[in-house]
């Protein structure tokens, strides 16, 4: 135990230096040839092509809403119909402007190397956009898959051992969305400077929190206002976990002087967590920025903030649960 106890404190130490150091050393990783298809000892992930892992179990079972007989899809988008449209409504008597984005998983972004054939987007989500973007339009939903599949380097969207985008799929969503909501244009940035993090789905596949590197933004390249934002304000919940959490973000020099509050998820995330989180763009080009973690759209904290857009963001597998509000 002790033996085992002294290895994982060395392996923790080589990934916290590899992450944490100033400047990425591309001689402190390497590469290991692993078979397509091996499967997570948890059934929770599986190795693409590419190097890509993909989640394809856990509590949202994943990969059988890619079956193409679940049968529950027509009835699970009305219900979503029906919460849009009322999240619609609300905001028309609140005076403000709604918006729904919905992420998708990364086998319906790269579904060409996932490690057997398979129909993508699921059921649910396919069907769900073509009825919200035929009753509401571009101006009330955005579908983030569409906007991916019309980039010639679809890849570079997703990083590679982790369930989440990579700072340039998360920038190539917020740009959309300024540019569809705001009418304006966002700079075109190169991704160019190396970093790394801990994937998610790594220990999943190989019981270990493997790094991965990504590239991002260089700070010195970005616009001079995107150094005045500053967190404002955060309330953590007594137990300390993401649900219900929020943060407040000023930036006085931000180029959009507008209140935009955003219920969302991990795709969102905590300013600090970096460029792969929405909130990171958001919190840079908007005067005040609040990011609310739930899986609801809270009126009463939009009656008290009085934003001029609220936005809500979800994530293909979790479509299923159809919140209330």
């Amino acid at each position: 135990m002790l033996v085992n106890a002294s290895l994982r404190h060395r392996n923790s130490d080589l990934t916290h230096h590899l992450i944490h150091a100033d400047r990425f050393e591309s001689t402190a990783t390497t590469t290991v040839e692993m078979p397509v298809g091996m499967v997570a000892s948890d059934r929770s992930a599986v190795l693409g092509r590419d190097g890509f892992m993909f989640l394809i179990g856990g509590s949202n079972d994943v990969l059988a809403q890619y079956s193409p007989t679940r049968g529950d899809e027509f009835e699970i988008a009305a219900q979503w119909l029906k919460v849009v449209g009322d999240r619609v409504e609300r905001a028309k008597r609140a005076g403000v402007r709604f918006h729904q984005l919905i992420v998708p998983e990364k086998i319906s972004i790269l579904p060409e190397l996932y490690p057997t054939p398979i129909a993508a987007p699921t059921r649910l989500l396919d069907h769900l956009e073509r009825e919200l973007l035929a009753h509401y339009g571009s101006a009330t939903y955005t579908s983030a898959r569409q906007v991916f599949w019309g980039l010639p380097d679809r890849r570079a969207v997703c990083k590679r051992a982790d369930s989440h985008l990579s700072p340039y799929g998360t920038y190539h969503i917020f740009r959309y969305l300024i540019r569809e909501l705001f009418d304006q244009q966002v700079p075109t940035f190169t991704f160019d400077m190396n970093r790394a993090s801990i994937g998610d789905l790594s220990y999943r596949m190989l019981g270990l929190f493997v790094p991965e590197t990504y590239l991002e933004v260089d700070p010195a390249n970005l616009p001079p206002f995107c150094r005045g934002a500053i967190k404002a304000s955060e309330f953590v919940p007594e137990n300390g976990g993401h649900m219900g959490r929020r943060q407040v973000w000023k930036n006085p020099d931000a180029p959009i002087a507008e209140k935009v509050v955003v219920f969302g998820n991990s795709f969102f995330s905590f300013v600090e967590t970096g460029q792969s989180t929405l909130s990171w763009w958001f919190s840079r080009w908007f005067r005040e920025f609040h990011f609310v973690w739930t899986n609801e759209v809270d009126w009463e904290y939009v009656a008290e903030e009085e934003p001029s857009l609220v936005l809500w963001q979800g994530i293909e597998r979790f479509l299923a649960v159809v919140p209330q509000h």
